[in-house]
């Protein structure tokens, strides 16, 4: 029994040990993994290029060290130095006098556990070759090339260490996971909470405090936390709105655009009421092309811009306009119960054009065509859509400002002006 109590151990303790045994784990391979790949991939870059940047410099110097041509020995020697990472290259006779050396300032090693870490790994009779003429030693080069490659090796195993990071995250997440498997009785409320503002988003809630001092220290943690994500969750809503608001609307002109009036035509035949007392303008550009054509694409976005605000600022505050596509704008009335009373905001919105549009130092003339179609009669909105489309085009065709098709049970009847 004694024996027993002895044994036993705080949750704290317990927590401790476990962590320190796992960060023991993790440090240990990840230095013996790092410094074996380090080490092995760098001798074999070593051996395996140093010998052949050695022999091919051999070769290209063979000529100048015969003829004691000092200009092409540097020359060449200085191609490879600015080619390869070498640290320092050495031209030596038989009698091994020093004919030629060159060194590379930014590729000495300026850490000693560099210098240790070079004579470990990279031998002086790796990058040794002799320089023979008609089978004559003339000379000998020797090459101590440069630690930047394993320098930049290390950076990229730096990546290697961050996975034995996350396989250790992982390891940690599953040992707490079995941990708080053992105290689930005093996390309930914790538990239970989390679940219903996961499954309802009900980010008002709030964690109650226990009797257990750590679980409160938490709990006040996670409560602050859900400050955060209330807040960050009446940001996101905003930014939703706004986002919404950037999809129905138009760049250019700032208008709604046609997904936006097709939402809002739908709305005007789901209420009978709306659908008696509603008329659709359909407004087309007249010679748009030829604005564009003779002014440039700038000045015909300001034509639309400028004609945009017109239409807007000669309605009234229940009417609802939008740009629907190129120069075609549409505009849904309310409050129509005639068509007299329609045909009196058309003729508003034909005066507006009576006043050119300035761009620069230009003067733009520009009009536009009108179709009218009422909806009293009309049973769906595609209909309607239909009807202000003939209308506008039949404007267009009769060099009219404008023109209407009144839709009758008995009979279909149109009017131009």
């Amino acid at each position: 029994m004694t024996w027993f109590k002895s044994s036993s151990t705080s949750l704290k303790a317990y927590f401790i040990r476990s962590q320190l045994i796992l960060s023991f784990i993790i440090l240990f391979t990840c230095i013996i993994g790092f410094t074996g790949i380090a080490s092995y991939t760098f001798k074999r870059y070593s051996e395996s290029n140093v010998k052949i940047i050695s022999e091919s410099l051999a070769e290209r110097l063979q000529a100048s060290i015969v003829f004691d041509d000092r200009i092409s020995t540097t020359r060449i020697i200085n191609e490879y130095m600015q080619q390869y990472p070498i640290q320092s290259i050495k031209v030596v006779s038989p009698t091994h006098e020093i004919l030629h050396t060159t060194t590379n300032p930014s590729e000495i090693n300026d850490s000693i556990l560099l210098d240790h870490i070079h004579e470990a790994l990279i031998s002086d009779d790796i990058g040794l070759v002799s320089i023979q003429h008609n089978n004559q030693l003339v000379a000998y080069v020797q090459i101590i090339i440069s630690l930047r490659p394993l320098t930049n090796f290390i950076n990229l195993l730096l990546m290697v260490f961050m996975v034995c990071i996350l396989v250790a995250f992982v390891i940690i997440l599953i040992s707490s996971r079995i941990n708080y498997l053992r105290i689930n009785h005093a996390l309930k409320t914790l538990a239970e909470t989390t679940d219903l503002i996961s499954d309802q988003r009900a980010f008002h809630l709030r964690v109650s405090k226990g009797k257990i001092t750590e679980f409160n220290k938490v709990s006040q943690r996670f409560n602050e936390l859900l400050d955060e994500i209330q807040k960050w969750d009446h940001q996101l809503q905003a930014q939703n709105i706004s986002l919404e608001k950037q999809a129905l609307h138009d760049s250019l002109t700032h208008l709604p655009n046609r997904a936006f009036f097709y939402q809002k035509l739908d709305q005007i035949y789901q209420k009978l009421e709306s659908r008696k007392k509603s008329a659709l303008l359909f407004i087309d550009n007249n010679d748009f092309k030829l604005i564009n054509d003779k002014y440039g694409h700038q000045a015909g976005d300001y034509v639309l811009q400028e004609m945009a605000r017109r239409l807007k600022y000669s309605l009234r505050d229940d009417d609802f306009v939008a740009r629907i596509g190129g120069d075609e704008f549409a505009v849904i009335l309310t409050n129509i119960e005639h068509s007299s009373q329609a045909i009196v905001v058309v003729q508003n919105l034909i005066q507006t054009t009576d006043h050119p549009i300035k761009f620069s130092d230009e003067v733009i003339h520009y009009s536009f065509s009108i179709g009218i179609a009422l909806s009293k009669h009309i049973d769906n909105p595609s209909e309607l859509v239909h009807l202000a489309d003939q209308a506008m085009y039949r404007a267009k065709d009769s060099l009219t400002h404008w023109a209407i098709i009144e839709y009758k049970p008995e009979a279909m009847e149109a009017h131009n002006e």
